[in-house]
């Protein structure tokens, strides 16, 4: 069973977006970090909840250029993804 932290070069999905701060080329890391990131500020979500809002959100372009982290923060905030 592949868990949230298993990372292959397989899911390489899309180009590399050219960012100042930093390389957030790949999906699965992307969508990852923002997991991540919204677990730890809310304990209670459950972590498949929190990857499927996460999934959810890497396919909308415009977001998908921020941080992860910022984005997780912001869906945690406004309460969004409980």
């Amino acid at each position: 069973m592949q868990t949230y932290t298993d990372y292959t070069e397989f899911e390489d999905t899309r180009p590399a977006i050219a960012r100042g701060d930093c390389d957030v080329s790949v999906d699965g890391f992307w969508i990852w970090r923002c997991t991540m990131r919204m677990v730890e500020l809310r304990r209670e979500i459950d972590l498949d909840q929190a990857y499927d809002v996460a999934q959810e959100l890497s396919l909308d372009d415009p977001i998908r250029v921020r941080l992860p982290e910022h984005v997780a923060e912001e869906m945690v905030r406004d309460h969004l993804c409980l």
